[in-house]
């Protein structure tokens, strides 16, 4: 059997995973990553710089290329960087001369799905009701559903752990006091979805 591939640019990482598939379980077979930080441009300027354009599309031609040498097809795909981007567009040329294909962009409906399906893969559970809350860069998304169904109810928060400490915890070492004034900002952060 084929081994499928997924380059995955997030707001933080740029990841690779390689694994087979067979009746819904997934094995993987290699991961590799390189971090970007594509979502502390967006936060900090709305558009990311031409050079960390330049460092993600570099980043998921190699990552495509150990793909193929494993002998997987693989897909390109874009979470928040492509939907908060000012300049989604640019980053999405780029990504997609890297890879020779065109990047899929992942709604944030479909991030949250996604996110639910790989983690009741990965790890069945037991329980007939599931949650999977899936903490990102620049986004987080929450999923409720049965594990042997597809998702009931996604939610999408255009907060993650690089945004928010970009935001408000930018020292190395934060204070408790900086620490207080972002507990409000996660837990008043309305979703969609």
């Amino acid at each position: 059997m084929r081994p499928s591939g997924v380059v995955d640019v997030g707001s933080n990482t740029i990841r690779l995973l390689v694994a087979r598939v067979d009746d819904g379980c997934v094995d993987p077979v290699l991961t590799r990553r390189f971090r970007v930080g594509l979502g502390r441009d967006i936060e900090e300027a709305g558009a990311i710089p031409a050079a960390r354009i330049a460092e993600a599309a570099d980043a998921v031609r190699r990552l495509c290329r150990v793909g193929h040498e494993e002998g997987a097809d693989v897909r390109v795909l874009v979470t928040a960087p492509g939907r908060q981007a000012e300049n989604a567009d640019e980053l999405l040329a780029a990504l997609r001369k890297a890879a020779g294909q065109e990047p899929e962009v992942l709604s944030r409906e479909e991030e949250g799905r996604l996110a639910f399906l790989g983690a009741v893969a990965a790890s069945p559970p037991s329980a007939p009701v599931v949650a999977v809350v899936d903490l990102g860069g620049a986004s987080t998304e929450v999923a409720v559903g049965r594990p042997d169904a597809d998702v009931a109810w996604v939610r999408s928060f255009d907060l993650g752990a690089l945004r928010l400490t970009t935001r408000l915890l930018a020292d190395e070492k934060p204070t408790l006091r900086r620490l207080a004034r972002a507990r409000p900002v996660g837990a008043g952060t309305r979703g969609s979805g």
